[in-house]
């Protein structure tokens, strides 16, 4: 044994213990030692072991619901070495990898997919699901690979091969042979049998891929559901005579719908696939039906960024998803790594915003103040700039981090920021008409402790506004916010990031409107002017949140009481209107976000947002 693995302990005695019993036993007999751990600002991991080359790892949720998808941890020890990193805590990997610094945490770099490529990949392996009605177990060369209790509702739709067709429209990259369809659940010994070639009695569907040419592939079970070939799908020699080879551009086989694919009692589908790469939502045998994120029905066996093998099963307003393989990335330690840190994202802390601080630490347009102190007796910093010394025309209030691990707004507050103390034609109106107030760590102890924050239990900071607030930088920012209006026109926004891939969660994007439309209406013009204000990659496309309804795809009630910070800014005296903006962790509308490319998106918002005061601002009533 000849590595260590170090969990964080701060939160967790007991786990403490046992990370020194697991440390002085990797001591005897040991040389070069591998540390993994999370014990700094910001840091959070659970190491379960060290094998080898190989790190299982996953994220701590700590006092939140849910496996969120936060996770920051630092290597020692490793120089030279190449390591795989699997996860074993849910999808916790995003499009372009994990994020890398080789300089504690100050700079970051995206390692892309290419560091994703794992043993699954460019191998045969066989894939196999069933359904018993109740609950559905994935299989993995004939060895049971996970379950989970999930109903099925059947699907209407044509079944594919080699494309996912509902939902998302994603196509598969590798080669797929031997598509069996059971309206049974087959047993671990049938499923091995099947590897073999041994295929159990009276398939629903069986497309063994052997005709080696034409653009048709026979089913050879009684139902007669042949398909047909669309796209550039090749025949080649497979894992058992031929195979089909599928592009992950636009090859696919149709198969139109039947009776016979629609079990309602039981299920098994399995075929022979060998992946070249993965790819999201690659679908591999799809008879699946999705409307938006509310209604699933059918089946699917599909490739990922994070698993090139998973299956789902859909039923009503719920679908279950079984992982056959965890998300994992590789990296390659130079000889000279004595600490290389890695996250989901690229994280901010209060480090990162005291180095930013101190670039304008003589600026008299720019004050740091004490907000309150947070639970654990930390300082939260408020931040006063603009128009200080005389009485505004304009006020705007900006929150950040109501969730601790949406990290990469903070560098989009740093770009609004750094716009408005600029010696630019901007910077100057701003700071003559407008004072801005900013908290930039609404959860303050969750940034430190690299606590996710989301689905906090009882709450979060972010649904702590309504009532008495148990949080004390919620009760703050109400308390100080509300003495800080005075009697000019204010605007609030609070600044998020969203979940780590997929549809909209890829776009910049405010998804305020479906709250109020008034709010929306008034504030349109500003959001109409930054989508035309752009000077670096990244955009604003107002299609995309004006065609959003919600995350879960459902309307929210307008009348249930200001639980968030937005809803709560827009019933304060003098507010104009508020929004939200999320600011995907890595793509935005196809365009990479890091460090650099979200502080100029931050200029280019505050250019508009200057530009929206001087020529469409008509000011509401106050509320009383």
């Amino acid at each position: 044994m000849n590595a260590v693995a170090i969990p964080r302990s701060a939160h967790w005695p007991f786990r403490a213990f046992l990370a020194v019993a697991v440390l002085q036993a990797a001591m005897q007999g040991s040389h070069a030692q591998i540390k993994v751990d999370a014990d700094f600002p910001g840091g959070n991991i659970v190491v379960e072991s060290i094998q080898g080359d190989t790190v299982l790892l996953r994220q701590d949720p700590r006092d939140t619901q849910g496996f969120w998808f936060y996770w920051y941890f630092r290597v020692r020890g490793a120089a030279g070495r190449t390591l795989n990193f699997t996860f074993t805590g849910g999808d916790v990997l995003g499009v372009r990898g994990p994020a890398a610094s080789m300089d504690g945490g100050r700079t970051w770099k995206w390692l892309e997919t290419e560091s994703m490529a794992d043993k699954n990949v460019g191998v045969w392996h066989h894939i196999a699901m069933t359904w018993d009605g109740d609950r559905m177990t994935a299989y993995l060369d004939g060895k049971a690979a996970g379950e989970a209790a999930v109903k099925m509702a059947p699907a209407a739709g044509p079944m594919f091969i080699g494309k996912r067709g509902h939902g998302v429209t994603s196509f598969f990259n590798g080669l797929i042979d031997e598509v069996l369809i059971y309206n049974r659940p087959l047993s671990s010994e049938e499923i091995q049998g099947a590897m073999a070639g041994r295929n159990a009695e009276k398939p629903a569907l069986h497309l063994p891929f052997d005709e080696g040419q034409g653009n048709a592939a026979e089913d050879r079970s009684d139902n007669r559901n042949h398909g047909a070939l669309r796209g550039g799908a090749k025949w080649v020699d497979g894992k058992l005579g031929k195979a089909l080879e599928f592009n992950g551009t636009d090859s696919f086989v149709e198969i139109a719908n039947d009776e016979a694919l629609n079990s309602v009692d039981g299920l098994t589908v399995s075929a022979w696939v060998k992946p070249y790469k993965r790819v999201e939502y690659g679908g591999i045998v799809d008879k699946w039906e999705q409307d938006g994120g509310r209604a699933f029905k059918g089946y699917l066996i599909q490739s990922s960024l994070t698993s090139s093998i998973s299956t789902l099963i859909g039923a009503g307003d719920a679908y279950k998803s079984v992982k056959i393989d965890g998300p994992m990335f590789r990296y390659a330690f130079p000889g000279d790594a004595d600490d290389v840190r890695f996250s989901f994202a690229m994280p901010y802390v209060e480090r990162n915003l005291r180095e930013f601080l101190d670039g304008y630490k003589d600026n008299p347009n720019l004050q740091v103040g004490l907000l309150c102190k947070s639970k654990k007796g930390r300082d939260v910093e408020v931040l006063r700039l603009g128009a200080l010394r005389a009485e505004p025309k304009y006020r705007a209030l900006f929150t950040c981090r109501h969730h601790a691990c949406e990290m990469m707004a903070s560098y989009v507050l740093e770009g609004i920021m750094a716009e408005v103390l600029a010696d630019t034609q901007v910077g100057r109106w701003l700071r003559e008409n407008v004072e801005f107030l900013v908290v930039p760590f609404a959860d303050k102890d969750g940034v430190e402790d690299g606590d996710q924050g989301k689905n906090r239990i009882p709450h979060d900071h972010n649904e702590d506004y309504y009532g008495e607030s148990i949080y004390p930088e919620t009760a703050a920012v109400r308390e100080h916010a509300v003495k800080w209006l005075g009697n000019c026109p204010c605007f609030g926004f609070d600044l998020h990031c969203p979940a780590i891939r997929g549809g909209a969660h890829e776009h910049i994007m405010s998804p305020s409107r479906t709250r109020d439309p008034e709010n929306w209406r008034f504030l349109k013009p500003f959001l109409e002017i930054l989508e035309q204000t752009r000077t670096g990659p990244l955009e604003f496309k107002l299609a995309v949140s004006e065609q959003f309804i919600s995350w879960d795809g459902k309307l929210p009630d307008p009348k249930t009481l200001p639980r968030s910070a937005c809803r709560w800014m827009r019933t304060l005296p003098n507010m104009q209107g508020a929004l939200v903006f999320e600011i995907p962790y890595a793509n935005a509308s196809g365009k990479e976000v890091n460090q650099e490319t979200a502080r100029i998106w931050g200029r280019d918002f505050a250019v508009a947002f200057h530009r929206y005061l001087v020529e469409h601002c008509p000011l509401r009533p106050a509320r009383e």
